[in-house]
């Protein structure tokens, strides 16, 4: 199984950045990361869903997100990560 990397919509109604930008999924790609962006996830800050998938991630639902990564990359990690599973690993910047 590959390593699986997941960006939800920060919930913080202040932050507009997000965790990774469409150019990073080259990277992530190159070092066989699967990555999954929630729809809209980028949109506050200026990245559409079509930017994430023309570089090769999946553009889900938040709960489709949560479902395939292990690993959920935010700006903000929650201080109550909603809908995380045992064994999920949280990394904020």
């Amino acid at each position: 199984m590959a390593l699986s990397v997941g960006v939800v919509k920060e919930n913080s109604p202040s932050e507009r950045r997000v965790a990774v930008v469409p150019r990073v999924i080259d990277l992530l790609k190159k070092s066989q990361v699967e990555v999954w962006i929630e729809s809209g996830a980028g949109s506050e800050s200026g990245f559409t869903d079509e930017e994430y998938s023309a570089r090769g991630a999946y553009v889900a639902s938040a709960d489709e997100v949560r479902k395939n990564a292990r690993i959920l990359l935010h700006v903000r990690v929650p201080e109550t990560p909603d809908g995380f599973l045992a064994g999920d690993t949280a990394i904020g910047l």
